[in-house]
């Protein structure tokens, strides 16, 4: 199995399609709405949730079988169906249009994968074990957010508006480094390497 390439990506107003509309495909779904993406959803049948995002005028709900003409325009695809030919059809035709597609479940028909994420404010900490163990990924996931120290939100509000200062102030960029450190570790929510215990 191939590395991948960790990336982060701004998806605010872009096409992005999800075929399928169960509650896998509905968390897909939320997670896209929470980075401002475009949702529309393929589906022959949706989940009450699924259903409300649309009513709610959230997404675009396409209550048919998929077809090709369903990612024009699209920017990324999900596809999370519980038809293993409709999966296999939508990731192909993905590829065939050089839209990356993620096939839950499904690493070897997917160009890209989700890895196991959580969010503080803007803080995002994700784990990948590139889709050879999920339940691994997912576990420690919970494990670092669970020992994500309180305040970290707080400093990183103040580390983005000294930024602004830093950039102007013709420091050189190990000055820029021991500046970000020294509020850092004034801050006391992490240790420094010399005080974790063995």
């Amino acid at each position: 199995m191939a590395l991948y390439f960790p990336l982060m990506m701004n998806l605010k107003e872009k096409r992005c399609v999800v075929v399928g509309a169960g509650g896998v495909a509905t968390r897909k779904v939320k997670s896209l709405l929470e980075c401002e993406a475009q949702v529309a959803v393929v589906s022959k049948r949706a989940c009450s949730d699924i259903v409300r995002l649309a009513q709610e005028g959230k997404i675009k709900l396409i209550e048919k079988s998929f077809s090709p003409e369903d990612l024009d325009g699209a920017f990324l695809v999900f596809v999370a169906s519980d038809d293993p030919i409709t999966n296999r059809l939508a990731a192909m035709e993905a590829v065939k249009r050089g839209i990356p597609v993620n096939v839950a479940d499904s690493p070897e028909l997917s160009t890209f994968l989700v890895p196991s994420y959580f969010r503080k404010g803007h803080l995002t900490i994700s784990v990948s074990t590139g889709g050879k163990s999920p339940r691994l990924a997912r576990r420690l996931k919970e494990w670092i957010k669970s020992n994500i120290p309180s305040g970290v939100e707080e400093l990183l509000s103040k580390l983005e508006k000294e930024r602004t200062f830093v950039k102007k102030s013709g420091l050189s960029m190990e000055e820029k480094v021991n500046f970000y450190d020294e509020i850092i570790d004034k801050s006391g929510i992490l240790k420094k390497k010399g005080d974790i215990e063995n």
